[in-house]
């Protein structure tokens, strides 16, 4: 006999369905169109109102049971269909445009039957236990999709069996229109808006939203009945929201280091979700706890979902705090309501007040991001070393970051959901690399179809070569935007005809797209973001569907966050797509890996007779042959299924992954031992020259996995094996793995200076400097910083050998020339140090500094002449907005009496440099040389306001005092100076001059 569950189990089924299915969608969501805020809000906001519509109608016949299948059949059948529909639309209407409606409409079809059946079960008063249902079906909706679907159907279809009693919904009373108007609305507003204003910083992921949703279920169960609809409520709530932004420049690292250690044997990632599921439990106690069997409230809270991101932003926040606290205080009908309204209002306005506002830059960077070790923590909020925040902004495609570097050979990073991408660096030369790729090796030229190249970098290269169509994704607009106002070689690239640009996210403008020969693709990391697309097995499929029959797929895969055997999966994936697959170093560096698909083996030769199109871009990337670039492809189709058999479980696109609390792990390290057992990578053969850099790309694998494994021996013999056997292929590489102990070492030896001669930081620049000299020997480099730190700590014979041993190597290593100067300069030999600066400009004429250094030697010997004539020349040769040179240039002007002269290029100098104390010093001076005494007093003040330890500004104030007959005040500015500086002689004599003698210093 068949046993009936009752009413209670089959809410229980019913709900734990409802959750599962909005769960499931919402990860399918992330992986067909990114998880931008409005992207995932959208099929919440829909999924909302079908289920509110349902709710609002007659309980439907048991026939209705059979549409539960339909999802499952929709899911099995999602690719081919949406694969049919592109190609139908395509071919009937000309566009693609209408696939992404008509997919949609197709869903809401399919669910129907879904919602009614579930939406009746649920109509009854759903206790405190069918909330932590719908909890329990959000986390079963994370598990595999298929499971899911066929689950979800068999539980409605046991709820629906239940005796017909419960389907009667007019039996349970709707609250008034007034008393639930409201709560909907500001719910919804409250959940998403807070919920974007922190998934950056924790979770970029569809699973950040996926913990809010349960984290509402969870709240529903332990709510309190008093909060439900209590305005009071939410204010708390807006009040709490803006005060998490005070405290998560150091509260999120302490979450972050809990993930990274461990903290309670918990998964990692559960600690950066606690503040996502705490404000899904926070949100969800204002709702009230009747069944809403009507359309409206339910059509309201997805008015609110929708605007609250628009409405509940980080800057109105603290208002929309203050007046909901004002409502409570006014209106509510308790009086422990009106004072706790009243009291957190003016708490909050007094601490608005009182504190500094929060930056809501902070809220666009990802702790995540520095979650690998306690140092990256410690700066997390800091801007890239060297550079400044320029723009930042929150919008419905994801949130971005802009930086920008003023240096000489500065760039631009964009941080888009917290994936950093910059414009320069070795990623960015991994992507502009993949780009020249997809032109040299494709088969059909055009079109090309570009997906999350963020920074530029892929485009850059594809238009080195003869004109090509290529369609781009601008998954966000508004960070192209902004790189697009500071740099403008990608705005010319990006506003160029044969360039369109589609203001969508990469996977859902491939699944609309007709076939095309090439795809490119830039994969920052394993999960969807809003720009970033799912790299699973699933993607690579429909990039196959979406390809013409010989066409190639190219991706740049930037491999830090990816976790141990998660690169060889979609190695596997790729192979069960394409005939042939070749994996390719980057120009530097093994932080990003390039395939290379297709079902048509890429040709060298091919790539040696296109190789010319782009001979000077390729050569920036230190490729100046045809061979040296096709040397970087480090295994072909057999060795990378040879390396795929050690494949890891798949890696889940909707997460992050622990590898973000994990430092960076060489993902590369087996490739030496598969290189060696699969030596052609190349079907149609390749010259000894190929060969050569195939081998000097192995030596520099064999050194990195030797360091990470510990065998320092094994790394310098492979660094001696690259300095020695493979000649200026191997001596560059080695000094791109040298660069940052370089830069460790100077900026050790800087702070060394800075502390004095007992600070510990001269050991750990000594040892940066020793590493670097012993992995490269035969570079200058590390000689030149081992030369630096000796002059720094005054053993100059120390220094000169360093030097010498430089210019052994490389007579024309200028940095050693100039420290060559600077130690004949210690040792009192100007002729030596002379030759050594002209020896500088003669190695490096179009080299400003050099010319600057002359410059400033002469001017220091006394040779003005000879110093403008040097100074002249790097003003010439220097950077847009340099004002060194200029500054030196008024200097010598200023000595040679040419005061006109000096006062028009000392103007020029505070224009260039407004905030440059002694762009404003050397006009003073130029304005007293004329006799232009208020003019000079003036500019000396400005100087002094600029930078207040300008002795020599100082002294100009009190000279102009002394001419203009302010005796009292000319001597008041020399006490100063020799309070500051007791040993200035000639404040001194200044004072003596003045009739005043200085009082003696008082006693120790």
């Amino acid at each position: 006999m068949f046993v009936r569950p009752n009413l209670q189990i089959a809410q229980w089924l019913s709900a734990s369905a409802v959750g599962a299915t909005v769960s499931l969608l919402l990860r399918e969501t992330s992986g067909m169109g990114g998880a931008a805020p409005g992207h995932l809000l959208s099929v919440i906001l829909g999924g909302v109102i079908i289920f509110g519509i349902a709710r609002s109608m007659p309980p439907p016949g048991a026939h209705w049971r059979f549409g539960l299948i339909f999802p499952v059949f929709a899911f099995l059948g999602s690719g081919p269909m949406g694969q049919a529909a592109s190609t139908f639309l395509r071919t009937q209407t000309g566009t693609t445009v209408l696939v992404p409606v008509l997919a949609a409409a197709t869903w809401v079809v399919c669910l129907w039957p879904s919602a009614r059946i579930a939406a009746t079960a649920t109509r009854s008063n759903p206790g405190r236990l069918s909330p932590l249902a719908f909890a329990a079906g959000i986390w079963a909706g994370t598990f595999e999709p298929l499971l899911v679907m066929a689950a979800v159907a068999c539980a409605l279809f046991i709820s629906d069996l239940v005796h017909p009693t419960e389907r009667g919904h007019t039996r349970h009373k709707q609250r008034s229109v007034g008393q639930l108007a409201w709560v909907p609305l500001l719910v919804g507003m409250w959940m998403s808006g807070g919920w974007v204003q922190l998934r950056t910083v924790l979770d970029p992921s569809v699973m950040g939203l996926i913990v809010v949703l349960a984290g509402i279920g969870i709240g529903r169960t332990v709510a309190p009945t008093w909060a439900a609809g209590s305005t009071l409520w939410l204010g708390l709530l807006a009040a709490l929201l803006w005060g998490s932004h005070h405290i998560i420049p150091t509260g999120a690292p302490q979450l972050a280091a809990a993930g990274m250690n461990g903290l309670g044997g918990v998964h990692p990632t559960l600690w950066l979700a606690l503040p996502l599921f705490f404000w899904g439990m926070c949100t969800s106690i204002v709702l009230p706890s009747q069944p809403w069997n009507k359309a409206w409230p339910w059509v309201l809270l997805a008015t609110g979902i929708g605007l609250g991101p628009s409405l509940f932003t980080h800057t109105s926040t603290p208002w929309i705090a203050v007046g909901s606290l004002g409502l409570a205080a006014l209106f509510s009908s308790a009086g422990i309501s009106r004072t706790v309204g009243l009291a957190a209002g003016i708490g909050l306005v007094l601490f608005e007040g009182w504190v500094p506002s929060p930056d809501a830059g902070q809220s666009r960077i990802g702790v995540w991001a520095a979650a690998h070790s306690p140092r990256a923590l410690a700066h997390w909020t800091a801007a890239p070393s060297g550079m400044a925040r320029v723009q930042h902004g929150s919008t419905p495609k994801g949130t971005f970051v802009t930086w920008n570097d003023d240096s000489d050979d500065g760039g631009l990073r964009i941080a888009v959901d917290g994936h950093i991408r910059s414009t320069q660096g070795k990623a960015a030369q991994a992507e502009e690399m993949a780009g020249h790729l997809s032109a040299l090796l494709s088969h059909g030229k055009e079109p090309v179809l570009l997906l999350n190249d963020q920074a530029g970098n892929v485009l850059r290269g594809i238009s080195a070569h003869p004109d090509r169509i290529v369609q781009v994704a601008a998954a966000s607009p508004a960070s192209l935007r902004s790189i697009a106002a500071l740099d403008p070689i990608r705005k010319r690239l990006w506003l160029e005809p044969n360039h369109p640009l589609y203001p969508e996210h990469g996977s859902a403008l491939l699944r609309r797209m007709p076939k095309v020969p090439t795809i490119v693709e830039v994969s920052s990391a394993p999960w969807a973001d809003s720009a970033n697309g799912a790299m699973n097995s699933d993607h690579i499929r429909t990039i196959r569907a979406h390809l013409q029959d010989d066409g190639m797929y190219v991706m740049a895969m930037h491999l830090r966050w990816w976790p141990d055997g998660g690169p060889a999966s979609i190695a596997s994936a790729l192979l069960e797509e394409f005939a042939h697959v070749q994996a390719w170093l980057p120009p530097q560096g093994v932080d990003t890996l390039i395939f290379i698909a297709s079902d048509t083996a890429p040709a060298f030769l091919q790539l040696k007779n296109r190789f010319a199109h782009a001979a000077t871009a390729l050569g920036s990337l230190g490729f100046t042959t045809a061979e040296s670039l096709a040397g970087s492809a480090v295994l072909g189709t057999s060795g990378v299924t040879a390396w795929a058999g050690a494949a890891a479980k798949p890696t889940p696109a909707d997460r992050l992954p622990t590898a973000v609390f994990e430092r960076p792990t060489l993902h590369l390290g087996s490739f030496p031992g598969w290189m060696n057992e699969h030596p052609k990578p190349w079907v149609d053969g390749a010259s000894v020259q190929v060969q050569q850099t195939r081998l000097a790309r192995k030596s520099i694998l064999e050194m990195l996995h030797s360091a990470a494994t510990g065998h320092i021996e094994g790394a310098f013999e492979a660094a001696k094996r690259l300095s020695t056997d493979y000649g200026a292929l191997g001596r560059t590489a080695l000094e791109a793995i040298i660069a940052p102990h370089l830069k460790d070492g100077r900026t050790a030896l800087r702070a060394a200076s800075a502390a004095g001669p007992a600070s510990t930081a001269w050991d750990n620049a000594t040892r940066f400097a020793t590493t670097a000299r012993m992995l490269a020997p035969k570079s200058a480099l590390p000689r030149t910083l081992q030369g630096d730190i000796a002059i720094a700590q005054g053993h100059v014979p120390k220094a000169l050998e360093h030097y010498n041993s430089a210019l052994a190597i490389e007579p024309a290593h200028i940095p050693a020339l100039e420290g060559l100067a600077r130690v004949a300069r210690l040792l009192n030999e100007p002729v030596r140090a002379e030759q050594a600066l002209r020896d500088a400009t003669r190695h490096a004429p179009r080299s400003w500094r050099a010319w600057h250094n002359l410059g400033v030697f002469q001017l220091e010997q006394g040779n003005p002449g000879e110093a403008l004539k040097a100074v002249e020349v790097a003003t010439g040769l220097a950077p847009k907005g340099e004002v060194t040179p200029f500054l030196v240039l008024t200097q010598a002007l200023l000595a040679l009496d040419q005061n006109g002269a000096a006062l028009l290029r000392s103007e020029q100098c505070v224009g260039m440099a407004p905030d440059n104390g002694i762009a404003w010093f050397l006009r003073g001076r130029a304005h007293y040389a004329l006799g232009r005494w208020t003019e000079a007093e003036t500019d000396f003040q400005k100087a002094v306001l600029t930078d207040s330890d300008l002795i020599e500004a100082r002294s100009g104030i009190g000279l102009v005092r002394a001419i203009l007959g302010d005796t009292l005040g000319a001597t008041k500015v020399f006490r100063d100076i020799l309070k500051r500086d007791p040993d200035n002689s000639a404040a001194r004599e200044n004072l003596r001059r003045l009739g005043t003698i200085p009082s003696p210093p008082e006693p120790d």
